[in-house]
């Protein structure tokens, strides 16, 4: 059930957490007077940690573009002893090479990530006339998606986006099914919980749901000192609000996947995408979160989030200047043949999180 007061906490979540760092931050950075003062993030580990985690791709964010201070984000369990705590903090506010750290039974972790080889084998769990949501799956890397998955694995499509298409659109869409499967269009704001159950509704006539990939994002870039507060919501919500949306509604359907299509910005912070990175990151903080509702047998489908790098065909153009600030951090463009083999492999891996990075290993 998602009660009122469910809503409530979510909204309250939020707004203690990844909003009051964006503001209360963003208020330090204005202030001419404060220069290189470290500022802490500090929460305790609990089974809501994912809206906490996401702060850590803000700090990236925030450091990134700005000199004046260090923003760092520490995790905590109630058996870490206050004095260490503060001996710890004050050793923090000299490590400039990390930005976020646990802190469990006297111990201190940082987050790394290994590299991961491949099978390069087709996964074998989709059988055909499966119905799979993609979110997104209309336009850009979605689309491309879509196509593959039709051609592939004859799979039927129920593609789910927030604007009514053309017929153009719709024609455009429609070229990619074939005689053994289909390509479906459904309006539906997945922000809007009653909206989407509906529309959920509406894909189970049809013979059930078997994955989900959500795949919808946008941006609206700009520096977060100089950010909106209802502008830093539009680009949150979407990917925050419509994966739990998404995974609380089919609660019982027996998915074989339950995909987020994140953003290297999720891991590393990103110029000028502060926002889109903290939502980014609590893609991926969530689906740690229903991996153990999964082995806890309370979700359906493995849980899968992967951090894309830009995609050179995916429809979400990047202006000049951040191009150029991607290419110094020595990334590359994703080209659709690469990401789609990237795709495959990690969908038949065992991997909850997986980051695909092209370009120069030395600098990334």
């Amino acid at each position: 059930m998602y009660s009122k007061d469910t809503i409530v906490e979510h909204d309250y979540l939020l707004n203690i957490g990844v909003r009051s760092l964006f503001l209360g931050y963003q208020a330090v950075l204005k202030h001419n007077k404060i220069k290189n003062i470290p500022f802490f993030y500090c929460y305790t580990t609990s089974s809501k940690n994912h809206y906490n985690q996401c702060a850590n791709a803000l700090a990236k964010s925030f450091t990134k573009e700005s000199p004046k201070g260090k923003l760092m984000v520490v995790e905590f369990d109630h058996l870490y002893p206050l004095p260490d705590l503060l001996s710890t903090l004050h050793y923090e506010k000299n490590n400039v090479v990390k930005f976020n750290v646990k802190l469990e039974k006297g111990k201190r972790y940082l987050r790394h990530f290994e590299r991961s080889v491949l099978s390069g084998k087709k996964y074998n769990e989709l059988e055909k006339g499966n119905n799979i949501i993609i979110v997104g799956g209309h336009s850009g890397v979605g689309k491309l998606l879509a196509e593959h998955l039709i051609k592939q694995y004859q799979v039927n499509v129920f593609a789910i986006g927030r604007r009514t298409l053309n017929d153009t659109e719709i024609s455009q869409l429609e070229i990619i099914r074939n005689h053994d499967s289909s390509v479906r269009y459904l309006s539906c704001d997945v922000n809007n919980r009653a909206e989407l159950k509906v529309c959920l509704n509406n894909i189970r006539d049809y013979g059930g749901i078997h994955g989900i990939i959500h795949a919808a994002g946008i941006v609206e870039d700009h520096f977060l000192i100089q950010k909106k507060l209802d502008s830093f919501n539009r680009v949150l919500l979407p990917k925050i609000n419509g994966t739990i949306n998404l995974d609380e509604l089919t609660i019982n359907d027996e998915l074989k996947f339950f995909i987020t299509f994140s953003s290297l910005a999720g891991v590393m912070g990103n110029v000028g995408q502060g926002d889109y990175a903290a939502a980014n990151c609590f893609m991926d903080s969530y689906q740690h979160y229903r991996d153990v509702m999964h082995k806890q047998d309370q979700r359906n489908g493995k849980s899968i989030s992967i951090n894309w790098p830009y995609w050179k065909e995916g429809g979400m153009q990047l202006e000049a200047e951040y191009l150029a600030i991607m290419q110094k951090q020595g990334l590359e463009e994703l080209t659709t043949s690469l990401g789609i083999a990237y795709f495959d492999n990690i969908l038949n891996s065992n991997n909850l999180q997986s980051v695909v990075a092209i370009g120069n290993d030395d600098k990334i």
